[in-house]
């Protein structure tokens, strides 16, 4: 199933200190939690982060709590799409 509306989930972009210097330039962290229309928490979900070409540049499941982090992303514009 895969969600198109706009409350599915919330999400903050931050800067963090790269973890290695091959990190260095893909500083940005994504993470937020996925919820289905009710609210509910989606465990297992899968995040995907896609580049403004549309292909797949990464993706992850969210956790038991719907939590999900996606780190080492360079500064860019791009489109989530979660499903489950």
């Amino acid at each position: 199933m895969q969600y198109s509306e706009s409350r599915v989930f919330s999400a903050a972009v931050q800067n963090e200190a790269p973890a290695a210097a091959s990190d260095e330039s893909y500083p940005f962290q994504l993470s937020g939690v996925v919820v289905d229309a009710s609210g509910a928490v989606l465990a297992g979900a899968t995040v995907q982060v896609r580049g403004s070409d549309g292909a797949v540049e990464t993706s992850v499941r969210s956790d038991r709590n719907g939590v999900f982090t996606i780190s080492g992303l360079a500064a860019a514009s791009y489109r989530l799409v979660v499903s489950s």
